[in-house]
């Protein structure tokens, strides 16, 4: 019999501590509920930069409300529910504030980087052969710490065990303490380098929280749009079912009406026109469902169930009309410029690409450490006793010369290639931006005329009716005049709906195009307020250590012609500045 068994504990602290082993080692900061605390306080400290975010961010939370809305089988909906529905059911909507925890997320591992870490495991097992039954165990734990500046510590003990429990009475104890540094001088000594990827992930949650910020602009115009075009919808689909109504009567007025006074074509021209308007009423029923469905398709809950739209935000529109805009068209670019958020990401994109060439370019050097170690093995049966220890220290030198770096060289020249990209989207949303709100200005200028323009000839078509109505009955007027009246009137009413829609809806796209509009976290819209407050982004570093002192972040684009890209604009109030420290606090979970 060689062997009668053996087994293996990975994780020594398991067999020691059983109520962490019924946990399966886990510690509270690595549960999901430790990840989220993490994240929240991160949300809570970078939101301070991004004041138009609105509502929670606790993304569990946001999707037991969703469930609960997705639940209900019918809704009566003014635009402010809708508007609310949205936020709490909308799959985009919460897709977006899971983006946004995932690059808080993603910072997390960054900023662990320069954390101490532990590491901690061991072995345990027994032994069996035909002569004797042993035990044995090891116990193997390291602590290490990365700087700033590139070097790191790394601080092992290792311990080992055997003891004879049958035959030989052996029992052997030991324990090695180590210690190594490593202190580079060249290639990876810069503190802009070392930080780069903890400085990105903090730049891409902010980038983040702006997107989210934007996209809850961007959906509440577009759940008032699509509101406001059902409503459109019902309206042109009432018009339909009052223009068959009225055909309807005339059709059996001028059947009474004797052969010898109406031509038996003009009361075939009145029955066709009533077929006519009956394809087109069930167009327009059609029409207004399918606007429905596609609302609902948007608010994210299911298209079967039953909703009702409440028109009163149209009859107030209608009654109190809508003030004309608070900006002139050159103040609103001057604004738009300072608060569009997708400009500021673009502005600071380009800035992170002209960085990431300095980076990247360092990799091209040649490489100089000193390392230095030293260990610390203590006498057998003695693993506690350091001081009659056998110690060994060591110091040296690692040099790689930069004879090849083809690699790092295409990732250089693919970095100028993205900066001098980042530099053309900027330019592109810079233009973008400024057709935006010229755009705006030219749509409420035409949409207010046109609905100034479709209040006369309503009045003017409703007049039209009634003159020939009157007419026809005295033998002044063709059935054709009437039916083209009615045509008319139709038309008239469904375009001064448009055109009010349109004034309402190009007024809130104004607001948002240049930046002013504000949302709550019920997703209803506040126009006006002040621009955001400069904001510095908070990068961590060890604790206890202060801050060192942030890089330039406007580094040249080098590899250019000539070697450097022309220079950016000023950052404007609200945009991204050097980075500093990020304190580590508790804090409220999805505050």
């Amino acid at each position: 019999m060689r062997a009668l068994f053996r087994f293996s504990v990975r994780a020594l602290p398991c067999a020691l501590l059983l109520p962490l082993a019924a946990g399966g080692c886990t510690l509270p900061r690595f549960t999901k509920q430790g990840a989220d605390k993490e994240v929240y306080c991160l949300l809570d400290d970078t939101r301070t930069c991004v004041p138009e975010v609105a509502g929670t961010l606790n993304v569990e939370a946001r999707e037991r409300l969703a469930r609960a809305a997705r639940e209900k089988t019918a809704f009566d909906l003014t635009l402010k529910d809708a508007l609310t529905l949205g936020t709490l059911a909308s799959r985009e909507y919460r897709r977006q504030r899971e983006d946004v925890y995932l690059a808080a997320l993603d910072l997390t591992r960054e900023i662990n980087v320069f954390r101490p870490q532990w590491f901690l495991g061991g072995t345990a097992g027994l032994r069996a052969n035909e002569d004797d039954l042993s035990f044995d165990g090891g116990l193997d734990a390291n602590l290490q710490k990365a700087f700033t500046n590139g070097g790191s510590v790394v601080v092992g003990l290792v311990s080992d065990f055997l003891r004879n429990i049958t035959g030989n009475p052996l029992r052997t104890a030991q324990s090695v303490l180590t210690a190594n540094i490593l202190f580079p001088l060249m290639r990876g000594s810069s503190q802009l380098v070392v930080r780069e990827p903890l400085r990105q992930a903090e730049r891409n949650t902010l980038y983040a929280m702006r997107s989210y910020a934007r996209f809850q602009q961007e959906f509440t115009v577009d759940i008032a749009t699509r509101f406001y075009r059902a409503l459109q919808a019902r309206d042109a689909w009432k018009n339909a079912e009052a223009r068959y109504e009225s055909l309807e009567l005339l059709l059996e007025e001028q059947r009474a009406k004797s052969v010898d006074r109406i031509p038996k074509f003009e009361v075939d021209q009145v029955e066709q026109d009533v077929l006519a308007s009956d394809d087109a009423r069930v167009r327009a029923k059609n029409n207004f469902e399918a606007a429905v469905d596609r609302l609902k398709l948007d608010l994210g809950i299911p298209v079967a169930v039953d909703v009702v739209l409440d028109d009163s935000d149209l009859q107030r529109l209608r009654r109190e009309g809508l003030p004309p805009p608070s900006l002139s068209q050159e103040d609103a670019l001057a604004v738009a410029k300072t608060k569009r958020l997708d400009l500021l990401n673009a502005r600071d994109r380009e800035v992170d690409g002209r960085r990431r060439i300095l980076v990247l370019k360092d990799a091209l050097r040649a490489g100089l450490d000193i390392v230095a170690g030293a260990d610390a093995t203590t006498p057998r049966d003695q693993p506690g006793n350091l001081f009659d220890s056998s110690r060994l220290g060591t110091f040296g030198v690692d040099f790689d010369l930069p004879t090849e770096r083809t690699n790092e060289r295409n990732a250089y020249r693919r970095a100028i290639i993205l900066a001098e990209r980042a530099r053309r989207d900027r330019e592109q949303v810079d233009d973008t931006v400024v057709f935006d709100v010229r755009d705006a200005y030219r749509v409420i200028a035409e949409a207010e005329r046109s609905y100034e323009i479709q209040q006369v000839s309503v009045e003017l078509a409703e007049r039209r009716v009634e003159s020939t109505q009157i007419l026809l009955e005295v033998g002044r007027a063709q059935t054709r005049d009437r039916l083209e009246s009615e045509d008319a009137l139709v038309r008239a009413r469904n375009a001064a709906t448009a055109a009010l829609v349109d004034q309402a809806l190009a007024r809130l796209s104004l607001e948002r195009d240049v930046g002013t509009l504000r949302v709550d976290a019920e997703g209803m819209w506040q126009t006006g307020g002040n621009p955001p407050p400069a904001c510095v982004v908070k990068e961590a570093v060890p604790e206890g250590r202060p801050a060192p002192p942030a890089p330039a972040t406007t580094a040249p684009v080098e590899g250019a012609a000539p070697e450097q890209a022309p220079a950016s604009p000023a950052p404007p109030p609200g945009s991204l500045p050097p980075p500093r420290v990020i304190p580590r606090r508790s804090g409220t979970v999805g505050k």
